[in-house]
């Protein structure tokens, strides 16, 4: 699927690179609304079974009443095919994993969880856990989008081959990414070259949303309910849905 490269062309790997710096940004965006939003919107459809047969009042402005099944359907119709594409999509990771014999670690738990933290300035673990009460989350749900996280980049990888000669040109054009802070001379290849590899097959990572498309041809999506059809469309499709 991915070509081996010889040769850093930094033309392209500049706008590869970007494309990685979002990654983190990107998975934890529709994740957390998967997984915070499921928590919120799935405890108040759960409720929907009581009171069927009587409306039930959730707050008032006024005189004025709002009911469960009014506010119900309003957040069906806002949040309804946005939450159902991100929970298809985690599926889809999800599966390709197990097909693929990938599976994420503690230990690469705790690095994504780390760049993570880096990435949005946490510097003390309250500042997390105050991060997650905004949205009703739990530490184990933030794990849960971790391992997702790491799924899928390894996932986005996994056909990323790579020499000796590739991994020294990319250490050459990004010797500032492997400078400590204060000082003037890089780490030598030889300390950092885990982690440069590690970001040279990043900069070759097939796009999310193309990832996505291709675990769907593997993993059929059905739709069944028809005011969700584009769903599929947006996964299976992306170039069109952007159009």
């Amino acid at each position: 699927m991915l070509e081996n490269s010889e040769q850093t062309k930094s033309g392209t790997s500049n706008a590869q690179e970007t494309a990685v710096a979002k990654r983190p940004a990107q998975v934890w965006s529709w994740l957390l609304g998967a997984l915070g939003g499921a928590i919120v919107v799935g405890a108040v459809w759960a409720s929907v079974a009581h009171v069927q047969s009587q409306p039930v009042v959730i707050a008032k402005v006024g005189n004025h009443a709002i009911d469960q099944k009014t506010f119900d359907s309003k957040l069906e119709s806002n949040s309804g095919q946005q939450m159902l594409q991100q929970m298809i999509t985690q599926q889809l990771i999800t599966d390709g994993a197990a097909k693929y014999g990938i599976t994420a670690t503690a230990a690469d738990i705790k690095q994504a969880t780390q760049q993570f933290e880096s990435q949005y300035g946490i510097t003390d673990p309250s500042q997390l856990t105050a991060m997650l009460a905004q949205y009703n989350m739990s530490m184990s749900d933030f794990n849960d989008i971790m391992k997702t996280q790491v799924l899928e980049e390894k996932l986005a990888t996994k056909d990323v081959k790579y020499t000796d000669k590739d991994i020294q040109n990319y250490y050459n054009a990004h010797k500032s990414d492997y400078t400590k802070s204060g000082q003037k001379n890089p780490q030598p290849l030889s300390a950092v070259k885990n982690q440069v590899i590690q970001d040279y097959k990043q900069s070759k990572a097939v796009p999310s949303d193309q990832l996505l498309a291709n675990l769907a041809k593997q993993d059929p999506i059905t739709i069944l309910d028809p005011q969700y059809a584009s769903v599929k469309t947006a996964i299976e499709n992306p170039s069109q849905t952007q159009q």
